[in-house]
């Protein structure tokens, strides 16, 4: 679960697009199904979005989906004591509860029906997106909508998930050169070439400048408490430290004197599934 790019969407966002816009009567069922167990409390990790034929061939870094999901973003195995949920840098709260009334409001405003009310009476179909915003100082789910005709039949709904950092990823300071693929998954030519025309169902481009040089001190923060925080300089030109490098007691924590200073000509890169990009090949879209 990648998020390499500031925005990113990736093969398991577009499988669960596809979970949220049922295109026959037997996905439907799966879709209302799963309204029911998340206004239920079924565990977010059983659900159909994650336990899917599809969602398993997805290759997913160092742990299946379930666990990462449990792990790294829900926290459920956060040692007793640790100040932060799951591998989120600096932040702690209700991960699970937040996305969950995140997915079930997505998909009460497709169909038009108020909260807690039945899918049976539904008055709409609206398509929806769904986009992973990353870093962000606390984790929150956007919900949005815009009719698109007077009679309500048609509209779009986008459902934004925004993040905290994590201590697995850092973000992308070179857009032409996104970060190695899974094990397994074939790395598209780098440096990437600048797309020409929008002919996949679903896509997603960037535009931006070149190189992003970082000019901020980091915090290295020991999460146990056992040792004093430690200033590091990641000043342009500095010798930087590899997160790789630290222990998973020790996490980096961006200062508000976090700043950016963006370089070269401006670029036009789509990232690669891999990274965040969108994924034609897991999307149903026309």
């Amino acid at each position: 679960m990648p998020m390499p790019y500031t925005l990113t969407r990736g093969p398991l966002l577009t499988l669960l697009e596809n979970a949220l816009n049922p295109a026959t009567p037997n996905e439907m069922v799966i879709r209302d199904n799963t309204l029911a167990s998340l206004r239920a409390g079924d565990p977010l990790a059983s659900i159909p979005w994650v336990t899917s034929a599809e969602v398993t061939s997805v290759a997913i870094p160092r742990a299946p989906l379930e666990l990462r999901l449990d792990e790294d973003w829900l926290g459920f195995s956060d040692p007793p004591g640790q100040r932060t949920t799951g591998y989120w840098v600096g932040y702690q709260g209700d991960v699970d509860a937040v996305l969950r009334q995140g997915l079930i409001r997505a998909i009460e405003v497709s169909l038009g029906i108020p909260n807690t009310g039945s899918p049976e009476s539904a008055t709409r179909a609206w398509p929806v997106n769904v986009q992973w915003k990353c870093p962000n100082p606390y984790f929150e789910v956007w919900v949005t909508w815009r009719r698109h005709t007077a009679d309500g039949r048609e509209g779009e709904v986008t459902m934004l998930i925004a993040t905290p950092p994590d201590r697995v990823n850092r973000l992308v300071t070179e857009p032409r050169w996104p970060p190695a693929p899974p094990t397994g998954v074939a790395s598209a030519i780098i440096p990437l070439e600048e797309p020409i025309q929008a002919t996949d169902g679903q896509g997603m481009w960037l535009v931006t400048h070149e190189h992003h040089l970082p000019g901020v001190c980091d915090l290295l923060v020991d999460t146990t408490g056992e040792r004093e925080t430690e200033v590091l300089d990641v000043t342009p030109g500095a010798d930087l430290l590899s997160i790789r490098e630290l222990d998973s007691n020790t996490w980096i924590i961006p200062t508000p004197s976090t700043s950016w200073e963006d370089s070269g000509p401006v670029v036009v890169v789509a990232p690669p599934a891999y990274a965040g990009g969108a994924d034609p090949a897991r999307s149903t879209a026309p």
